[in-house]
């Protein structure tokens, strides 16, 4: 976006309260940077929502046709009425799933191994040691929940991009593999 000379700007929840940077030129990219820079995610389980819900009210800074890219880890999801809400105002949502596909999109069978497991919330860690068989159902439990997490999105003409690296290089492949499949779509119409 920002090498297309487009605006950019930024909406995240700081101790429950929206944090949004409308989007613009110039420095703004630089802005959000700096205001993300070392930053704790501490956000509620509702904070997808709630910024849906809010960028749905920014008429005027937003109008049809902008993106708005969703980053997140989505396992905690918006009602269904929120994306449809969303995509019926006319903006174009692009969900950014962002899993590690070891550990988030499927699971190894790590029968018998002790793994020091981290509560979200307290950041306590725990040693846990899984069965085989309680290894294997959580990988199908992680991939039945990501293939629902896909299809829901596609159910409202939305084409999700997954990441699954922080490697640079990756992540720009996605987002122009992305783009590249959405001029072709636009193309076929």
């Amino acid at each position: 976006a920002v090498a297309a000379r487009a605006d950019v700007g930024s909406l995240d929840f700081e101790e429950g309260e929206p944090s949004w940077i409308a989007p613009g030129r110039g420095e703004r990219p630089r802005q959000i940077v700096d205001h993300h820079d070392g930053e704790r995610f501490d956000a509620a389980d509702d904070n997808l929502q709630r910024g849906l819900t809010f960028l749905a009210g920014r008429r005027i800074e937003l109008p049809p046709g902008s993106f708005v890219f969703v980053l997140s880890d989505f396992l905690v999801t918006p009602a269904p009425e929120v994306w449809q809400a969303a995509v019926t105002r006319g903006l174009e949502v692009v969900p950014v799933i962002i899993r590690d596909p070891v550990w988030e999109s499927s699971f190894p069978v790590v029968q018998g191994v002790s793994l020091p497991v981290a509560d979200p919330r307290t950041g306590r860690v725990r040693l846990v040691r899984l069965g085989r068989r309680a290894a294997v159902a959580r990988r199908e439990q992680h991939e039945r929940r990501h293939r629902a997490l896909v299809a829901g999105f596609e159910s409202f003409g939305l084409r999700p991009i997954s990441l699954v690296t922080s490697d640079p290089a990756a992540v720009d492949a996605a987002f122009a593999e992305w783009a590249e499949e959405r001029r072709r779509r636009r193309w076929v119409r």
